[in-house]
């Protein structure tokens, strides 16, 4: 699926080109999804499974929007298109077991192998201010990521003669990752064809690199009181290890840039929780947890310049692993009809890696500089609360009705600046009115209501690019699902029924300008149907 609307209707309802349109570009896309998988159960103690999967997303866009506009004061945009593809196969083979031994009750190991490429290109038309040279500018960057990984993981199940359970399960995961890209391009004048490029092709924007990644974890579930308390204890260890390759197109074409960086990460994490069931539909937890993310290849390793727009991006071989930490309380409520989750939420960051940061002006070229960056102490809160309601059985108890909520609330804040941060979305609530009909039939209605951005939970980095107050929304939609057999599944609905002008946060923070602003408004009242067929 691809936006091709937004509340100005349909992108190839208007013809209207550059900085002033309203209506989105228009844009085609097909996607081939296949799945398949093999399953052999010899007896009721091994499973085996295999799973191939291949899918494929094309996408052509017509960049409407940028037709006619004098970009940077250098050039006038005369045509422009963009293609980019979009695809990836993976294969796993399972192995599950249920044998009973000293080490281990159950448990699976997995091997899979993904492949994932993608391929952009570009072809413009342009105009020089001066001179009002035209000139023909091809551009493919292409990028693969080869993976290959290996999973287990065992449970044990161990009783005491005091009636204390211990239900440990432990294992390991193995990861590693091969990425290239390359970029290709030529520009040439018109009529002649004679190459003006000013760029060394083909070039790298990151160094090809293997990423290796090694996890161990155990996490014992402790029963106390015929399980009425839960005690969780679990520790993870995670070894991450960037080996870039050297002596490439990456470092011959990006004169200046920094040497590639190696990287090799270690860290402990653990989890703690307790949980207690008053009764079978009750349970009241408290849970810690610590978290870990190293370093990705292209924030310590990136040499890039744009001269047109006057930008750079920066290697930063001194990133630090950001760590985290989670606390949170909360209810759950379970019973045949209804069922009610509320939990409220705490985390702080340390050393939060912020990939796109402006750090400010480079002296010798006077171009832009961005570089990722460790935020030093940041932390995030909220509350979410879900709930589902039986109303009423209809038609001999093979009909509900039911009433489902769910409300989402968070801040956050750099310790340091005082500054919030960008990516928590505003307090969001959706409310829905369904019509069950066994597992084959469903209505429902529903309603979604998002309170505004204000200025001040927007930092002052984001605002000054352009990016202010965002009005909040409410919109209702119409769903339906039919299954007419196991195998065969049909989706419909109405959405944005009183047709509201709105946009969603996400995409908000990319937009600047006014009409850019308009064009990334969301679509007004819209249809779909799908039919869905598993064989």
């Amino acid at each position: 699926q691809h936006e091709r609307a937004n509340h100005h209707g349909d992108g190839t309802g208007s013809s209207q080109l550059g900085k002033n349109r309203l209506h989105p570009d228009p844009s085609d896309s097909s996607v081939n999804n296949l799945l398949t998988k093999w399953v052999f159960e010899p007896n009721s103690e091994h499973k085996f499974s295999a799973t191939y999967e291949y899918f494929k997303e094309d996408v052509d866009v017509d960049p409407k929007a940028k037709i006619s506009d004098i970009t940077f004061g250098m050039f006038k945009q005369l045509a422009l298109e963009t293609n980019d593809i979009n695809k990836r196969q993976q294969l796993t083979f399972r192995h599950d077991f249920n044998l009973k031994t000293p080490l281990f009750d159950q448990g699976f190991w997995q091997l899979y192998f993904q492949k994932n490429s993608v391929e952009q290109r570009s072809f413009e038309v342009r105009e020089m201010i001066k001179g009002g040279m035209v000139t023909e500018r091809d551009r493919l960057s292409m990028f693969d990521n080869k993976s290959l990984g290996l999973g287990a993981e065992f449970t044990k199940l161990l009783e005491t003669q005091s009636g204390i359970t211990h239900n440990v399960t432990y294992g390991l995961s193995a990861r590693q990752n091969r990425v290239s890209t390359e970029r290709t391009g030529d520009t040439r004048m018109r009529p002649s064809g004679q190459s003006v490029e000013r760029e060394a092709f083909p070039n790298k924007s990151f160094p090809d690199s293997t990423i290796r990644e090694y996890g161990l974890f155990i996490q014992d579930r402790i029963g106390l009181m015929e399980d009425k308390i839960e005690l969780i204890a679990g520790l993870r260890f995670d070894h991450y290890r960037l080996n870039p390759k050297t002596g490439t197109a990456y470092e011959s074409a990006n004169p200046g840039v920094l040497p590639p960086a190696k990287v090799s990460k270690s860290q402990f994490s653990k989890r703690f929780a307790l949980l207690y069931h008053p009764n079978d539909e009750h349970t009241l937890f408290v849970n810690y947890s610590e978290g870990f993310r190293a370093p990705t290849f292209g924030a310590v390793n990136v040499g890039f310049s744009n001269p047109a727009v006057g930008y750079t991006s920066r290697s930063n071989p001194n990133l630090k692993a950001d760590t985290s930490k989670l606390y949170e309380l909360g209810w759950n409520y379970t019973d045949e009809k209804h069922s009610v989750a509320l939990t409220g939420f705490y985390t702080t960051y340390n050393n939060f890696i912020d990939e796109l940061s402006s750090v400010g002006k480079d002296p010798e070229s006077g171009y832009l500089v961005y570089q990722a960056v460790n935020l030093d102490k940041s932390y995030i809160y909220g509350l979410e609360a879900k709930a589902r309601f039986e109303l009423m059985e209809v038609q001999n108890g093979h009909g509900s009705i039911g009433l489902n909520v769910s409300a989402a609330y968070a801040r956050g804040k750099d310790k340091k600046t005082k500054e919030p941060m960008n990516g928590v979305d505003p307090l969001t609530l959706t409310m829905g009115l369904d019509y069950r009909f066994d597992e084959s039939f469903y209505v429902g209605a529903r309603v979604k209501m998002v309170k505004a951005k204000k200025a001040s939970e927007i930092s002052t980095s984001m605002k000054e690019t352009g990016v202010g107050r965002v009005p909040g929304y409410g919109t209702l939609d119409l769903v339906a699902e039919y299954k007419p057999t196991d195998d065969i599944t049909i989706n419909a609905g109405i959405y944005n029924v009183f047709d509201k002008k709105h946009w969603s946060w996400g995409d908000r923070m990319m937009q600047t300008s006014p009409r850019s602003i308009e064009r990334g408004s969301k679509p007004g009242i819209n249809a779909a149907l799908s039919i869905k067929i598993d064989f």
